[in-house]
């Protein structure tokens, strides 16, 4: 009977259940790390701290062909930096801006959008419109202004813009301290900036986005005054304020599928601060972090995401590999004063402390004793660090124990959890029993009655993740054991009699036992060693030799495991025409024909079917051997029995065969030896070839192979009637033919 594992693994499917969260998250590829932010990739600008406070935005976009506009209020520029410039030096975008009211000129412009198939959008602020603008002419297309029934203006003072999956556009108007909504037509809805105005009071809306909350698109707007984040359908109906303490001076809004970032010029800040992105059922919004390695002022964010798109691909066994579409993004920040954007990589900084608890473990709720974590962690990058902290627990007898509390230990000064026994630094494979106590046990109600302090029915563990920003370390699973007996129950009996010499040599042979685990773990795995689907890649070869299988060292892992796998249904195929030329296909990549002579013989009889050296040929021996009197010859002769009767007439074919090959086969002598060996190799051993390459030409008699190098013309179309063709009139039926002239017997001459 197999016995039960005495041991979890705490990573389930990518899941980690039982883990609480703390400032971690999940990777996508299951490891657990800490939170990912946006990170500084370039220097800073050196004026950057001579800069002002932004008390209004400013705006970036990218057009369909790369190129990136954004604008220097103050200044009434626009600016571009040309995607095919190696320096990406920014420059004034030609025959616009300046200060005025005419087309082409602008007063204070800031926020941009840009719409596929439509153009630049620029919020020109200052003139109360937005111009619509061809990003690779410059000429105006559009203008989007006007005025209501009292003449004011329905854009007012326009600051930010953002679009939705139908090109709706949403316009803060700081102006009106609203939002407008202005459809494909460029026709603005008083039915949304009513239901806005209706449902909630803004105060001083600043920024807009679009962000898919809860399944549906929804309309973000960040109001300055409240510090808040105010979701409304796209009808304009409100629908959730989310408010944070850490926002101070909020001027920009960027949303990605998992984060909001706000751009904060408060004095606790001046910087990006990234926010979850929050369901409807959320109370707030929960604060991430803030951007890695930058400091000062931001006049303007933009979410610049590049898409991978979906490839087919060939592998080298033919099959196709496809490559889901992947997107990587870049968080554009303007400072001002026409600085080019300043990028921030999404996702390649980190915070600098996380933690985790999760519990309580248990076997059947009964008591073991916890021998060992291991903790399957990548190599730690420099000032990245981890450790970990487990606790025992019998405080209950029903059903498991609650969660004991704990600090925060990212929290100077606390830096450990307290009545919790710990790891030392940077240990990620370590035995309970060598730092377990007294100490970190809760004994409330249930007493151990065990002298092992790593006994207990349940285990808490913990575990902190710190790091400089830059990295983080990255665990991909964590593996308990219990109930372990190490190398004890090999010893004489005598060593388990006392209980303290039990503890221990428990702990001394637990150590000594890790110099092999490595090792019994690779021969408790022995079978899948001769598994080609389960095989380490570096066993392969040696696989492959066990079962006499030729394997090229430049194949993918994948074509070797499928050649292994077939070995023995190959060797059926071995010394067989489909055999060799499925081996020729596999080894050089050459289709080729294996014919075989001895298949195409057969008797004949003159005057039925007797075509000369095509079906008919001179017999090489008599078909009953030598015959006294007649055809037997002294030396030159031999006799066989009656059951190899007809043999001698196929002598000259048999055990013979041919491999037909294109001249592209044969290129090089490199590729010509290739071929040459894997027919020697592979044909069976009593058997001779011939290696034919086909040619361009057709030699009746000596090349001509119909199908492959040789077409055969049939006899001409008879000429239908009232219609004449190049050649003359053409009769249908065979035309007679006299002797010497085309005549064939049989064909189109009869004997009498």
């Amino acid at each position: 009977m197999k016995p039960e594992p005495n041991y979890f693994y705490l990573n389930i499917g990518n899941r980690w259940p039982k883990f609480e969260l703390a400032d971690l998250e999940i990777a996508p590829d299951g490891a657990l790390q800490l939170r990912s932010l946006p990170r500084l990739v370039e220097r800073l600008p050196d004026r950057l701290s001579d800069l002002p406070i932004p008390q209004a935005p400013a705006g970036i976009a990218r057009s369909d062909d790369g190129t990136l506009f954004f604008t220097e209020p103050e200044a009434h520029h626009l600016w571009r930096i040309d995607p095919c410039d190696p320096e990406k030096v920014a420059r004034p975008v030609s025959c616009i801006g300046g200060e005025g009211s005419d087309a082409t000129q602008f007063k204070f412009p800031r926020g941009l959008l840009f719409l596929p198939g439509r153009g630049l959008l620029i919020a020109d602020s200052g003139n109360n419109r937005i111009q619509i603008i061809d990003p690779l002419t410059s000429r105006v297309l559009e203008i989007w202004n006007g005025v209501d029934a009292r003449g004011k203006p329905l854009l007012y003072e326009p600051w930010a813009m953002a679009s939705d999956s139908d090109n709706n556009v949403y316009v803060v108007v700081a102006g009106d301290h609203s939002v407008q909504k202005i459809d494909t037509c460029g026709r603005i809805s008083q039915n949304f900036r009513h239901n806005v105005d209706a449902s909630y009071s803004l105060s001083a809306p600043v920024a807009v986005a679009i962000a898919r909350i809860d399944g549906e698109e929804r309309v973000l707007v960040l109001d300055h005054n409240l510090r808040a984040v105010v979701v409304f359908s796209l009808d304009g109906q409100w629908q959730k304020t989310f408010t944070s303490q850490d926002l101070q001076d909020p001027l920009t809004l960027a949303v990605s599928e998992r984060a909001i970032y706000i751009g904060d010029n408060g004095d606790q800040y001046r910087n990006v601060l990234q926010f979850d992105l929050p369901s409807l059922e959320d109370e707030q919004l929960n604060f991430v972090g803030v951007a890695v390695g930058y400091l000062g002022p931001i006049a303007a964010l933009f979410l610049d995401c590049h898409e991978l798109r979906s490839q087919e691909l060939c592998s080298a066994g033919g099959k196709a590999i496809h490559l889901k579409a992947t997107e990587t993004c870049d968080l554009l920040l303007l400072a001002g004063d026409g600085l080019a954007p300043i990028v921030l990589k999404e996702g390649t900084g980190f915070q600098t402390c996380g933690f985790a608890i999760a519990g309580p473990f248990d076997y059947r709720r009964l008591p073991v004793t916890w021998h060992r974590l291991q903790s399957f962690t990548e190599t730690l990058p420099p000032h990245a660090h981890v450790r970990f902290f487990f606790l025992f627990d019998e405080s209950q007898t029903g059903g498991p124990p609650e969660m004991p509390p704990v600090a925060n230990v990212c929290s100077p000064p606390v830096d450990t959890f307290q009545d919790w026994c710990a790891f030392p630094l940077d240990v990620t494979d370590g035995l309970f029993e060598a730092f377990a106590n007294t100490d970190c046990r809760r004994l409330s109600i249930r007493q151990s009655t065990s002298d092992n302090p790593a006994t207990s029915t349940y285990l808490w563990l913990a575990l902190k993740l710190s790091g400089d920003g830059t990295a983080t370390p990255r665990i991909d699973q964590i593996r308990l054991q219990f109930n372990h007996e190490s190398y004890l129950p090999y010893l004489p009996a005598l060593y388990s009699e006392d209980t303290a010499s039990r503890q221990f040599l428990l702990s001394f042979l637990s150590l000594f036992e890790s110099f092999f685990v490595e090792l019994e773990s690779t021969i408790s795995r022995l079978t899948a060693l001769f598994d080609p689907a389960a095989a380490p890649a570096e066993f392969l070869a040696w696989l492959a030799g066990w079962l006499a299988q030729d394997i090229k060292e430049e194949w993918s892992d994948e074509i070797k495991r499928q050649m292994i796998a077939e070995a023995f249904a190959a060797y059926a195929l071995r010394g067989t025409p489909t055999g060799l030329r499925l081996r020729l296909q596999r080894f050089t990549g050459v289709e080729a024909q294996i014919l075989e002579p001895a298949l195409n013989s057969d008797l004949w009889s003159l005057g039925e079917t007797s075509t000369f050296n095509f079906d008919t040929m001179l017999a090489p021996a008599e078909a009953q051997g030598a015959v006294l009197g007649t055809t037997a010859t002294l030396d030159s002769s031999h006799l066989i029995t009656d059951a190899e009767f007809g043999a001698p007439l196929f002598e000259e074919v048999a055990h013979r065969f041919t491999v037909v090959v294109y001249p592209n086969a044969v290129s090089s002598a490199r590729r010509k030896a290739d071929l040459t060996a894997v027919i020697e190799r592979d044909k069976p051993a009593h058997t001779a070839y011939h290696l034919c390459v086909i040619q361009p030409a057709m030699r009746v008699g000596f090349q001509s192979l119909v199908g492959i190098d040789t077409v055969v013309g049939g006899p001409e179309l008879p000429t239908p009637l009232a219609e004449t063709s190049a050649g003359g009139l053409v009769l249908a039926g065979t035309p007679l033919a006299g002797l010497g002239a085309g005549s064939q017997v049989g064909v189109n001459t009869q004997l009498f």
